[in-house]
């Protein structure tokens, strides 16, 4: 991903927006694989690696970039799944995984930043992180 910024900062010369989304859902990770031995192997991590993992590397790399553009700022939006609010729900089942990572993932922005009020975006001298999802559109994308 290192290098998709870098060749797009090369080409273009500044990066001004950067959309993270990752939705990796498995039910894997509850698996009881053993290893040659009998013991129990380590659950799958995919779902933690992309979801949340993932998405903290592209925030860290358009931060990076974003201070380093020649007209220094940019925004960052970070889309997630709603499942995130449902913290474990009944509705969640056995993706456990999926909603803690969908959870970080909008709790990402919020950590980032310093100022408590700002419930969704955080602002770093002239950019600024954001986290949205389905649930935030309060109105039909088209009208008619």
């Amino acid at each position: 991903m290192a290098a998709l910024f870098a060749t797009t900062m090369n080409a273009c010369g500044q990066i001004d927006i950067v959309i993270a989304n990752a939705g990796l859902q498995t039910t894997s990770f509850w698996d009881d694989n053993m290893n040659g031995n009998g013991e129990l192997q380590e659950p799958d991590w995919r779902v933690m690696d992309t979801n949340l993992k993932g998405i903290m590397a592209t925030v860290k790399l358009a931060h990076y970039y974003f201070e380093r553009n020649p007209r220094k700022g940019g925004r960052c939006v970070i889309i997630g799944s709603p499942d995130g609010y449902l913290r474990g729900s009944k509705r969640s089942g056995p993706y456990a995984e999926y909603v803690a990572t969908e959870h970080g993932v909008f709790i990402h922005p919020n950590s980032l930043s310093f100022n408590r009020y700002c419930r969704s975006s955080a602002f770093y001298g002239h950019h600024r992180i954001s986290s949205r999802s389905k649930i935030h559109r309060s109105q039909p994308l088209c009208h008619g």
